[in-house]
């Protein structure tokens, strides 16, 4: 199984190579290719038996050019990568695994630490891929983890009360750990100095953010508000409310019970999308004007969760596997295998850009944050 692991990373680096030769004329560097990793969504993973990685070639149109095995650690909660080290990081109800993205193997796979009440929900890394953090999905607090041998290392803030959420940032400077949580009751955010571990500010947002993404700059603390139907942006410095964008209503809308969760942000920070999926609509947000405004709003594939951009901007996917132009939201492809069978994407994908020739990531989106650590 192990062995098969690192075919992932060997086989990439073939495609990107091979891939090279049909590049699209409109595509904008043949020295990098935008690549889409999708993992099993939520819930889907925790009643497999094993899981499989698909890695697609946006640069290709979608294609699939890789699926691999990692190995079973439960119901996937989070999946992050490191420039700094290339290594590449899934974590789930039941554990974490690690593999080298360059060097072609699995470096670690290791249980959950302690009581199931332990188990880890959303994963992130710090900029010198020196270490893990884990929110602790039934327990108290962070796991933080050294993210070269997979040892927890320690837990913090487990004088907090359970439900932490199921989200967490490193601020492209490094320097702050944003967590959110989901109490049932709004929710609050915390940030963390990840040089000290300290809890250096909190904040009430509108309401819990199940998915949020910090602006370029650092400055702006970007979320979708659930059943508030809304896109808020606070302060990432003191956590103070800067706007509020409300979806209107139109003929035929579902509100009741119809949340808004799913979210992603531009790489520039100049539009957010945020799914609907009980009103099978995507809504766009525009960043750029003074104040943001709402800019409108796509069909979709009723019950679509999970948004990425590509780290370059140029494409938009969609948990169900559309491809979107971010300009018009108007699908310009579907993420499909290597005979050209449609493929789903899920709620749980990361973006990278990779090097042609040698597969190397360069720039990696986190989730649903615009690219990071940034050019």
């Amino acid at each position: 199984m192990e062995n098969r692991i690192g075919l992932i990373a060997a086989l990439c680096v073939c495609a990107l190579a091979a891939a090279a030769e049909n590049r699209p004329a409109s595509a904008p560097s043949d020295h990098v290719r935008q690549l889409l990793i999708v993992a099993p969504g939520y819930w889907r993973a925790g009643d497999a038996a094993k899981f499989s990685f698909d890695v697609f070639d946006l640069d290709a149109g979608g294609k699939r050019i890789h699926r691999a095995e990692p190995g079973r650690v439960g119901e996937i909660r989070g999946v992050c990568a490191s420039p700094a080290t290339q290594r590449l990081y899934v974590s789930g109800h039941e554990g974490m695994l690690c593999y080298s993205w360059p060097e072609k193997k699995l470096l670690w796979r290791k249980p959950v630490e302690g009581a199931k009440s332990e188990q880890n929900d959303a994963v992130t890394v710090t900029i010198d891929g020196a270490h893990l953090y884990t929110i602790r999905h039934f327990g108290k607090g962070l796991n933080v983890y050294d993210a070269a041998k997979g040892d927890r290392l320690r837990v913090i803030h487990d004088n907090e009360k359970n439900a932490w959420g199921r989200f967490s940032q490193v601020s492209h400077d490094g320097k702050r750990l944003f967590a959110g949580k989901c109490d049932g009751g709004g929710g609050e955010v915390f940030i963390i100095d990840t040089a000290t571990d300290a809890m250096v500010g909190r904040f009430k947002p509108v309401h819990e953010p199940v998915r949020f993404a910090l602006s370029p700059d650092g400055k702006r603390f970007v979320y979708a508000t659930g059943i508030k139907r809304s896109l808020a942006i606070n302060s990432a410095a003191d956590g103070k409310l800067l706007h509020e964008v409300a979806v209107p209503a139109w003929d035929g809308a579902v509100a009741e019970k119809a949340s808004l969760q799913w979210m992603a942000l531009s790489p520039d920070g100049a539009q957010a999308w945020a799914c609907d999926p009980k009103n099978a609509a995507l809504h766009r947000f525009d960043l750029s004007a003074d104040p943001p405004r709402y800019a409108g709003r796509v069909e979709t594939e009723a019950g679509t969760e999970g948004l990425m951009f590509s780290v370059d901007g140029r494409h938009l996917v969609t948990g169900k596997g559309a491809i979107l132009s971010p300009a018009d939201g108007k699908t310009i492809g579907h993420l499909a295998d290597e005979g050209g069978k449609p493929c789903p994407g899920s709620n749980s994908m990361m973006a990278l850009e990779g090097e042609t020739q040698t597969g190397r990531i360069v720039r990696t989106n986190q989730q649903c944050a615009p690219a990071w650590p940034g050019q």
